[in-house]
């Protein structure tokens, strides 16, 4: 079969609306489709990979190997410059082994962060990082709005980016002044701008606590109410082990093993009153010291019991062979702000298809719940 001689040429990606070239199976973009940065990028990319003995037609030169360079840098650098989607691939290297909890386990800082850079490559993938002033994050900006994104949310994936030009300038990957241009912008007020509005986050409302409770399973029944009479963050409240716990005649007091402040080296206790004590007692029976004393695979049991209390026919041998003895996805460890919240979210559903009303309650859950989980 005879070899296609032609050299590669740069085409426009339509999806993304940028300039792509292949080199060797692999695909390069350049940046916006239809500038002559994209184009000039392009040819360079095409000398590189020529003169790392790529020749037209025939398979690479062993006696001339490729350079690491193009190898491993994203498609939009070409020589020293730092583009835009370089530094993002830095920082998000950075911010993986950052921001983790002191158990080691990764925390959820980084997705955020993948959201806020986002609109950021669509409009600037290719640029020069040192070219994005305010002038581009404010296009940025714009375009969240253009996204329907609330205006506190808007403002902190804007925070995002400012803090990673932050980063670079700590590791001199770019000029020190050039933060404090991009820190000028200041963040959207309330009201006068187009981005849309949020409900505040009020506290729960005992009846609407109430009314959502019969909806739930023993376990997250016990963990509402015991977030209800301590106030303590849902991120606490799910991480609860009773190696945490200091009983006392009276009194007990709960020291999260992390938590909101603790990198700032603050203290954090949570009284335990008889009343939690209570609803604790039966859960720390059968739990070790670094056991989570709330996890899903409790509240499988929990559900499993209360089935077979109300289970009018007897079990047939069939159904016992025919049972699952390896889940697909398997349970995790314990319950997280997630799952917890999304517990409650589909008890509320439920309750307002059974025409439950509640206090207070935005257009798909009530708000004054969701303020308990995302307190």
């Amino acid at each position: 079969m005879p070899r296609n001689n032609r050299l590669p040429t740069p085409r426009h990606h339509k999806a993304s609306n940028r300039t792509v070239i292949t080199l060797g199976g692999r695909d390069f973009y350049c940046g916006p489709h239809g500038t002559p940065e994209a184009l000039q990028l392009a040819e360079q990319l095409l000398g590189q990979w020529l003169a790392a003995g790529r020749p037209v037609g025939g398979p690479p030169d062993p006696n001339r190997p490729a350079p690491v360079e193009l190898l491993i840098t994203p498609p939009a650098v070409a020589g020293s410059v730092l583009s835009i989607d370089r530094l993002v691939l830095k920082y998000l290297d950075y911010a993986d082994t950052y921001y983790r909890n002191p158990d080691g386990q990764p925390t959820r800082e980084p997705e955020s962060m993948k959201l806020a850079f986002r609109p950021l490559i669509e409009l600037f993938s290719g640029t020069k990082a040192e070219a994005f002033g305010p002038k581009s994050l404010k296009a940025v900006r714009d375009r969240m709005i253009q996204n329907d994104i609330s205006r506190r949310e808007v403002n902190k994936r804007i925070g995002y980016i400012q803090r990673m030009f932050r980063w670079a300038c700590q590791e001199e990957l770019l000029p020190a002044h050039h933060y404090h241009g991009l820190k000028s912008l200041q963040a959207l007020k309330a009201h006068r701008s187009a981005a849309r509005e949020t409900l505040p986050v009020t506290p729960a409302d005992d009846r609407d606590i109430e009314k959502i409770l019969p909806l739930l399973p023993p376990i997250l029944q016990a963990m509402v109410m015991i977030q209800r009479w301590t106030g303590m963050r849902t991120g606490e409240l799910v991480i609860m082990q009773p190696g945490n716990i200091t009983m006392g005649d009276k009194a007990w007091e709960y020291r999260p093993s992390h938590h909101k402040t603790k990198h700032h080296g603050h203290e954090r206790v949570v009284p335990l009153g008889p009343r939690v004590q209570t609803l604790l007692k039966p859960y720390l029976t059968n739990c070790g010291p670094t056991d989570y004393i709330f996890t899903p695979a409790l509240a499988v049991q929990e559900r499993n019991q209360l089935k077979r209390q109300h289970r009018k026919t007897r079990v047939q041998p069939s159904q016992i062979s025919r049972a699952k003895k390896n889940r697909k996805k398997p349970l995790t460890e314990r319950y997280d702000s997630r799952t917890y919240y999304r517990a409650l979210w589909y008890a509320q559903e439920r309750a307002i298809k059974d025409g439950v009303r509640f206090t207070r309650c935005s257009p798909s859950i009530p708000q004054s719940l969701a303020s308990l989980v995302r307190s």
